[in-house]
Order: C-alpha cells, then structure tokens, then sequence
C-alpha cells in the first residue's frame, strides 16, 4: 500500500508534456495571408530591423514535410504572378516560419 502511495505522489509532481510543447500548431490553409519570418537576424545592426516580410499568401502546403509554398501580395492587394527582374514567382518556407497576418479589420 505504501508503494502505491510513493508512486502517486511522484505522479503528482510529475511534469506533463503539454508543458514542453513551446508552440502551438498554426491552423493554416491555402489561400491564407500570412508573414515569413527574416531568419537572418544575427548582428548589432539588425537589432532594430523588422522580424517578418511578406504579406505572402500560401499557393500550396504539403503536408509530409510542413514546407509551404508561398506568393508575395503586391500593395494594391493583389497576388504578384508575374516576376520582378531577378526575382522568383515563389517563395518556399516551413510552415514554423510563417505567422497569420492580421489586417486593421480584424
């Protein structure tokens, strides 16, 4: 009887594994406006800078590997098809790197 007390006890104090998970997993679906985190963060000048680009919207997810494939939103509000002078028509980033983007309506 002892033992099973000890053992409840050591139950108690326990940690659970929701207290690891650091994120919550991001509901995203084609189609929605999100940022990209700017990975390149490193440095005293950079301090200052912002965090994200974007907006993009997600053209595509796949879901084995969490990789989205992403299409920059010009300023007028529309989806950019054609591609500026040296630049690509999509953008791929993991799905960790992406942030909802919220707009003044919301």
């Amino acid at each position: 009887m002892d033992t099973i007390r000890n053992s409840k006890k050591d139950l108690d104090g326990a940690v659970t594994l929701d207290h690891y998970v650091k994120r919550e997993q991001l509901d995203l679906d084609e189609g929605d406006i999100v940022l990209k985190a700017i990975l390149d963060k490193v440095g005293n000048k950079k301090k200052l800078q912002e965090k994200y680009n974007g907006p993009f919207c997600i053209m595509e997810i796949n879901e084995e590997t969490g990789d989205c494939k992403l299409n920059r939103i010009t300023k007028s509000g529309r989806i950019a098809h054609k591609r500026l002078k040296g630049e690509r028509i999509y953008t791929y980033a993991h799905i960790k790197q992406l942030k909802k983007f919220k707009t003044t309506l919301e």
